[in-house]
């Protein structure tokens, strides 16, 4: 859900952005730059979570 809707958000976000002048275009830069970093946060978590559950469950098997 949180991966869908990041999506969704960068589409809105990159779709409706028109640099015209260098300080858009520096926006623009950051802006993606932020949107990358997001990016690695949420495969952290993500992998973090399936780590977690999976530990959870070889515990539970083998107690």
């Amino acid at each position: 859900m949180v991966q869908a809707l990041y999506g969704w958000l960068v589409l809105r976000l990159l779709a409706s952005i028109r640099p015209v002048t260098g300080g858009g275009i520096i926006l623009m830069f950051i802006l993606s730059q932020i949107l990358f970093f997001i990016k690695i946060v949420l495969k952290a978590w993500r992998y973090g979570s399936v780590t977690s559950t999976m530990e959870l469950t070889i515990t539970t098997i083998t107690s």
